[in-house]
């Protein structure tokens, strides 16, 4: 009787200490760090009347520009830039440079990866964020607000400067 109460306690004992354990919460995923250098956009004159040819030979819904800059993640966890944003054109897109027989076309891109612990360039003749329809003069020296999106890290909103090509 006694061997019988003492394998109850023991069972007893063992369940009570096994609820009152915590669980582990596993840690949460690590952001991405996204920073950007290297950036800059391409100054344009804004003038009335027809759209700018591109790269592509299509007309475009007037003058465009380009915004070309390094992403480096300075995180373990990949991501990828899936858009951007600004105030200056009608239109933005994410867009690379492709050869098609002996032409260049630019052709819009769904978004640029940025590896884990690694980096993308936007530069002329890649990976670019193209700016379309813009709204005023770019001139050399000035600012213009420029939002990206990744798909990890949100929102990186920036001050891009101007420069001549």
């Amino acid at each position: 009787m006694k061997m019988r109460t003492l394998f109850f306690i023991i069972a007893f004992a063992v369940m009570v200490s096994a609820c009152a354990s915590p669980t582990p919460t596993p840690a949460p995923a690590a952001k991405p760090k996204i920073e950007v250098s290297d950036l800059w956009t391409r100054a344009v004159a804004v003038s009335s009347g027809m759209g700018t040819p591109s790269a592509g030979g299509m007309n475009m819904s007037g003058p465009t520009s380009a915004a070309y800059m390094i992403l480096k993640n300075n995180s373990g966890v990949a991501d990828r830039l899936i858009k951007a944003q600004t105030d200056v054109a009608k239109t933005v897109e994410i867009h690379t440079t492709v050869k098609e027989g002996d032409v260049m076309k630019m052709k819009p891109v769904e978004g640029i990866d940025v590896p884990a612990n690694g980096q993308a360039k936007l530069e002329p003749g890649g990976f670019h964020v193209m700016l379309i329809g813009v709204t005023r003069e770019l001139k050399a020296g000035d600012k213009i607000k420029l939002t990206l999106v990744f798909e990890k890290s949100g929102e990186l909103v920036l001050e891009a400067p101007v420069r001549a090509p």
